[in-house]
């Protein structure tokens, strides 16, 4: 029995032996083994472990013989006619390089072969954002974009010339430079998490240029321009909407911040509003004035909100009719609501420095406020001038 059972296995050895063959693998040789009867494996007289199996259906594929951990393993490669005998010799150079250094190539593509699609860590990445961000609006904006253009794709192929071409078309689509870098930075976040999880080793979006982006909106009220449009106010037919403008005006909070305000979050003892939900996410206090806190006394209580809406139990969501008719009948068609905002800013900055108009705008940063809310115009840059001239003047020595 045992000697029946040895003469099996050589005979079977001896059969994989026939199917064993030493050739330089160059595209000649290659061409000419023709479709073999059976299974060959032709093995390259230059680079041990370097191997093409030959197949009766006529398919050719390059495989690496190799030695992990004391066991003899193979990996595919790929076919020939997809691949030419130059790559793949180069490609199995490279896999033992890697194998000389202890990274099985098996191991390391059933890896890379785990790794999600674009499109499904876009998913993944947004319910984090979800999480993290109080508005998440613009992330699931524009990475929706991306996940429709390069979604399918691993996310280990995707390009830096994907997300450049497709900030190009939008730039064609007739996007803003601003929509374009905002798409960026969303896209470079995304993939920046990435690679904070091990799925890429770089971000191909991190070095891609912004576009040049418009000078930001500067516009702010002169003085008249202000009285004109508090008389405006004035002749408003809505109480509600009339007290909101003041309040937005004396002080510079946001129009969803005053639409939203609950009576419950005004401190009338303290002269204080407590803001619950901002912008930054964390509970903000406002100082309110003693002409708001008094008009605010007057203001009729109709549930919950300091302005309600007018059917419903919510709170008014916008005041654009109200504001057009102020617009038109001061004079100011130009005039954003947040331009009233930046006055504010503007204003506070000269009567009481940069650092107050930030905390009163709440600014993360007094950068932001020192560039978008508290520009110099050229009367504070001349007073400034001549304030200077007029100390450094006495000093000349006349001769």
């Amino acid at each position: 029995m045992h000697a029946k059972k040895h003469r099996q296995g050589t005979e079977k050895h001896r059969q994989a032996v026939a199917t064993m063959a030493r050739l330089k693998l160059t595209k000649r040789n290659i061409d000419a083994i023709g479709n073999p009867e059976r299974q060959t494996e032709y093995r390259d007289t230059e680079l041990k472990g370097f191997t093409l199996i030959a197949y009766a259906s006529g398919r050719k594929q390059f495989t690496l013989r190799y030695l992990m951990d004391g066991r003899r393993k193979t990996f595919k490669i790929g076919d020939y006619g997809k691949l030419t005998p130059e790559a793949a010799r180069a490609k199995a150079k490279e896999l033992f390089g890697k194998i000389d250094n202890g990274i099985d190539p098996q191991v390391e593509k059933a890896a890379t072969d785990a790794l999600p699609t674009m499109g499904e860590w876009i998913d993944t990445y947004l319910e984090d954002v979800r999480q993290r961000k109080k508005r998440p609006d613009s992330d699931e904006r524009y990475l929706g974009w991306a996940k429709a253009r390069y979604g399918k794709k691993r996310i280990d192929k995707v390009t830096r010339t994907d997300v450049r071409t497709h900030m190009q078309q939008l730039e064609k689509l007739g996007r803003t430079n601003t929509t374009a870098n905002r798409y960026h930075a969303s896209v470079r976040s995304c993939l920046n998490e990435a690679c904070r999880e091990g799925h890429i080793q770089y971000n191909v979006s991190a070095n891609i240029q912004h576009y040049t982006e418009p000078t930001p909106r500067s516009r702010v009220l002169t003085d008249k321009e202000m009285e004109s449009m508090l008389a405006a106010i004035d002749g408003l037919d809505d109480t509600f909407v009339q007290t909101a403008l003041h309040m937005l005006i004396e002080t510079g909070a946001r129009k969803s911040e005053v639409l939203s305000a609950a009576w419950k979050d005004i401190q009338f003892e303290d002269g204080l509003w407590r803001l619950p939900d901002t912008k930054s996410g964390k509970p903000q206090i406002v100082p309110l004035s003693a002409n708001i806190m008094a008009q605010l006394r007057l203001l009729p209580h109709a549930g919950d909100w300091l302005y309600p809406a007018g059917t419903g139990d919510g709170h008014r969501q916008d005041i654009k009719r109200h504001w057009d008719k102020v617009r038109k009948a001061a004079g100011i068609p130009d005039v954003k609501l947040h331009d009233v905002r930046r006055t504010f800013g503007l204003h506070v900055t000269r009567s009481a420095g940069l650092h107050v108009a930030s905390k009163l705008l709440r600014h993360s940063s007094i950068k932001v406020t020192e560039d978008h809310y508290a520009p110099l115009g050229v009367d504070e840059l001349r007073a400034a001038l001549e304030k200077h001239s007029a100390e450094i003047v006495p000093l000349r020595q006349v001769k």
